[in-house]
């Protein structure tokens, strides 16, 4: 078997973007452990990319569990297996910040 792999592709302050290297194989099992205790967690899986989206309320769970429970919920689906967690976003408020230096930098 391959190594596990989550990638944060994108985090915004309550919802996040994660490619997952395996295909889920049970949706609803997962997803039941993922929501297990907060109804308010919204979940996405696309099949065709292999990503997962979570939008949550972040008053009620931090950013910091969700990404625990995704990675969990992977475990979980590969027998328990070690996952890798990779953050491979780009910070955009850099971006922006860097752009602004760029445009209003005097020559």
């Amino acid at each position: 078997m391959n190594k596990l792999n989550v990638t944060i592709m994108h985090k915004l302050p309550n919802r996040i973007r994660f490619k997952i290297s395996h295909r889920i194989k049970n949706l609803e099992n997962f997803s039941k452990m993922f929501k297990s205790t907060n109804k308010s967690i919204y979940l996405r899986y696309n099949s065709i990319i292999n990503t997962v989206l979570v939008k949550f309320d972040q008053e009620e769970v931090y950013l910091q569990e969700i990404i625990y429970r995704v990675i969990t919920g992977i475990s979980i689906e590969n027998n328990m297996s070690p996952v890798k967690l990779i953050e491979d976003y780009y910070d955009f408020t850099k971006f922006v910040f860097n752009l602004h230096k760029l445009v209003y930098t005097k020559v």
